[in-house]
């Protein structure tokens, strides 16, 4: 499967990514990898070669929410929102543990430009309204979350 269906700055990116940048995606996708297996029967974990969240996934995937944000799109399931939100979380983990050349390069630019598309297809949410049906994560405080956790679509693909 193709991770950069319906991602072509994401795909653009990788295209062109150096090879510092290529290995340290490497060893994330590896412990991601890891973890994905463990969660496995054992006599499935050998099947599983590539992890479903990959950094490529996930920076597509990204992009991909906020095109849809900002199209006011396909319908969308509010529980997808909150996964999405999660896994842009695990975006800035990742993006923390890189190299400078990873941060401050091709892919952080274009992480700052996907989440700057999202702040202008979404609204403050300082009520929280969204938060019986997207939950924030357990065991962080709302503080130390990301801005996207305190907003909501212009136009939720939900309605």
């Amino acid at each position: 499967m193709d991770d950069f269906w319906d991602a072509p700055q994401s795909r653009a990116v990788w295209d062109d990514l150096p090879g510092i940048v290529l290995a340290a995606f490497a060893r994330c996708d590896a412990r991601r990898l890891e973890l994905e297996r463990s969660r496995l029967a054992p006599r499935l974990r050998g099947a599983v070669t590539t992890p479903v969240y990959s950094m490529a996934y996930r920076f597509a995937s990204w992009e991909r929410i906020v095109g849809l944000l900002e199209a006011g799109g396909r319908p969308y399931f509010i529980v997808e929102y909150g996964n999405d939100l999660e896994s842009r979380d695990a975006l800035d983990e990742v993006m923390a543990a890189l190299p400078d050349a990873a941060r401050d390069g091709p892919p952080g630019r274009l992480l700052a430009e996907l989440d700057a598309r999202f702040v202008a297809a979404t609204v403050p949410d300082p009520r929280g309204s969204l938060r019986p049906w997207v939950p924030l994560p357990q065991g962080r405080p709302a503080s130390g979350l990301g801005v996207w956790w305190r907003r909501r679509p212009l136009r939720e693909p939900w309605d």
